[in-house]
């Protein structure tokens, strides 16, 4: 990320202000066809600087008051709904993943430490710029493509048949339909499976273990396409505030495809040789990048549990492994009930995923109650305890509640 000063300042579309662009311009049937595009540099002024919650209250809840305050954009917004609706169900008809992989929103007081977690919902708002976004995205690195200039693509490669197979197999074995498999497993398949489990105490379980069967994305130099939107040719071009590939794909646009100079030869030779490197480097950055802010999570979440030691909260089961099992709950923290901490002997049988004693057995997407036992900011780690298996005495706390 560019600092404060920059992606808050020069580098951002403040209101009324002029703004100098990269713009990738498109025409778009009422099929979802891309019919034209143009690259081109720009100027752009923003009439109103919007919010997702502004957005979402006037296309969701028909807020009278605001449609009113924005009447000039207000159409606009009701075509752009339209229009990324006609965008998305084609992406979904041509075989795109959704996974609907849960976010979740941390708010933290003036000194930094957090206080509450809420589940970050997608409105229409929200929808509608990720859908032009993939739009842009997708069209940039066609064009690059078929003109033979290099470019820094973001690629997912098709995923490992027996990890999904194993996959299929244990949603089969929870009593749920699944597509019948001749030789592979293909991206309609894995949405109509997930499509029939959605809405189940499972569905959250079985879309992190989809999630985990799959390749990780990763930036190349070659066009190798991207399995999970069902896309030949897609890039990172629309972010450039976040991403260094973004800024590469927008600097090879420039010198490249725009503006090509006497030294064009050069730099095309320059590109070929070292995209590679800049790829490798970028994807390796990149998860780093993600283990970090997991790192951070958890030890925010940790914190948040110190001070709720002792507390009830529902939560779903979402791993089981030997040593125990681990349940979210539903503000998206997630904590282990260790064996040692559960009454009586218990079995664990990796086929199934279960945990069973003598008289209980624990699955996959069992809804329990647990008591916060133990959480350490510094290990970042939280400890559940069954509300079943709870002694306040035995734990060194006091139970009333």
């Amino acid at each position: 990320m560019l600092p404060h000063k920059l992606s808050n300042g020069i580098c951002s579309l403040n209101e009324g202000v002029d703004r100098l662009v990269l713009s990738c311009i498109m025409e778009i049937d009422n099929k979802g066809n891309l019919i034209s595009y143009d690259i081109t540099e720009g100027i752009i002024k923003s009439r109103h600087r919007m919010t997702y919650n502004k957005v979402n209250r006037m296309l969701e809840d028909n807020d009278k008051e605001l449609i009113n305050e924005y009447s000039d954009i207000y159409p606009m917004l009701l075509k752009m709904a339209e229009l990324s609706k006609v965008i998305r169900d084609k992406r979904t008809k041509d075989g795109a993943l959704d996974f609907d992989v849960p976010e979740y929103k941390i708010t933290l007081d003036d000194k930094g430490k957090p206080i509450d977690f809420q589940l970050r919902k997608r409105g229409i708002g929200e929808l509608l710029i990720e859908d032009f976004m993939l739009m842009a995205n997708q069209t940039i690195a066609y064009h690059m493509n078929i003109a033979k200039l290099p470019c820094v693509y973001r690629v997912h490669e098709n995923p490992d048949q027996e990890k999904l197979l194993n996959v299929f197999n244990f949603i089969k074995k929870l009593g749920y339909k699944v597509s019948n498999i001749k030789n592979e497993i293909r991206p309609k398949m894995i949405q109509q499976t997930m499509d029939n489990v959605k809405g189940s105490n499972e569905y959250y379980i079985i879309n992190q273990m989809m999630l985990r069967a799959m390749m990780k994305a990763k930036y190349s130099e070659e066009c190798l396409g991207h399995y999970g939107l069902a896309f030949q040719y897609y890039c990172h071009f629309t972010s450039p505030i976040r991403r260094y590939p973004d800024l590469m794909v927008h600097r090879l646009i420039k010198t490249l495809l725009l503006h090509p100079s006497d030294d064009f030869e050069d730099l095309y030779r320059y590109y070929l040789i070292n995209l590679h490197e800049i790829a490798e480097v970028s994807s390796i950055q990149e998860r780093k990048s993600v283990d970090c802010e997991r790192d951070v999570d958890d030890m925010l979440m940790a914190e948040y549990m110190s001070n709720h030691i002792g507390e009830v909260y529902d939560g779903i089961i979402n791993s089981i492994t030997s040593f125990g099992m681990y349940v979210i709950l539903p503000n998206g923290i997630e904590g282990l009930i260790h064996i040692n901490n559960m009454k009586g002997y218990y079995m664990f049988n990796e086929r199934e995923m279960s945990l069973t004693s003598y008289n209980m057995k624990y699955t996959l997407g069992d809804r329990v109650k647990i008591v916060v036992l133990n959480s350490s900011k510094k290990n970042r780690t939280i400890d559940f305890v069954l509300q079943s298996d709870y002694e306040g005495e035995a734990y060194g706390y006091n139970y009333t509640k």
